[in-house]
């Protein structure tokens, strides 16, 4: 590691052995979680920051229905205002929007963790930033609002999609849990679903932030949630990857198996 990251590192570890440096604090803040399990939560994330060596990380988990906050939080050098992208989240919106207007058709297959600009090519602008405005600056989100997104495609409340079509992008998502990129989300019995994205910090893509976003079931409630660490690194047992497949779908599998076990 390089001085300023190792720096960078040990400054989140003095913030992890010191609560009140924590965002929102470590403290228990009236989740809807139990204060065991919230610290359990806290503790599988500070165990993905040590392992990754990573600078910071969050999770939030929101109830689909009522939008009511389950559990959250943010360490080190990640914050509620932290500034983020997802690549296939903004693909995955694409499609919505695409199939809203006809631009693409139900028929066509939906292919998840692949750049494709030609996709982003057959979606009006003035389609693109109507749906995507309130949650989206600058191509950039931030965890809660992209999460809040998430919930607002697939609540359907505004009657954006038909039932086909968000049945069709649901099943993508379930498949890519079940035996895509995103396997190490999966937990038996709590119908997993989303994707991961892993973002260039730099141009030699060395400095990444990853995301899993998506859905499960627990407790007979459905909730979405959001995983996020800043800067992890590969390692040897990840086969030299830092991607969001090998830390946050793990981390996120866990979090989803300590609440859905309570």
């Amino acid at each position: 590691m390089n001085l300023i990251k190792t720096f960078s590192v040990i400054l989140a570890l003095i913030m992890l052995a010191n609560p009140a440096w924590c965002g929102d604090s470590q403290a228990f803040d009236n989740y809807a979680v139990s204060e065991a399990t919230h610290h359990q939560n806290v503790d599988i994330l500070k165990d993905y920051i040590i392992k990754f060596h990573a600078r910071g990380g969050a999770f939030i988990v929101l109830d689909t229905e009522t939008k009511d906050l389950i559990d959250k939080q943010f360490v080190g050098s990640v914050w509620e205002g932290f500034p983020i992208w997802s690549h296939n989240a903004l693909r995955l919106f694409n499609y919505a929007i695409g199939l809203h207007t006809g631009a693409i058709k139900e028929n066509e297959k939906i292919i998840l963790n692949v750049r494709d600009s030609k996709l982003f090519d057959r979606i009006a602008k003035a389609d693109r930033e109507a749906y995507m405005k309130p949650y989206i600056v600058k191509d950039t989100a931030m965890p809660m609002t992209l999460l809040l997104a998430y919930i607002k495609l697939f609540k359907n409340a505004d009657g954006y999609l038909t039932e086909s079509q968000i049945a069709k992008l649901k099943s993508a998502l379930s498949e890519n849990v079940k035996t895509g990129k995103a396997t190490r989300a999966n937990v038996e019995g709590a119908s997993v679903a989303g994707l991961g994205s892993t973002t260039d910090k730099d141009k030699d893509g060395k400095e990444v932030y990853t995301v899993f976003v998506g859905e499960f079931e627990a407790n007979g409630k459905n909730y979405a949630i959001i995983t996020l660490l800043d800067e992890p690194e590969a390692l040897q047992s990840t086969y030299g990857f830092n991607t969001t497949g090998w830390n946050t779908a793990p981390m996120t599998a866990e979090i989803i198996k300590n609440i859905g076990t309570k």
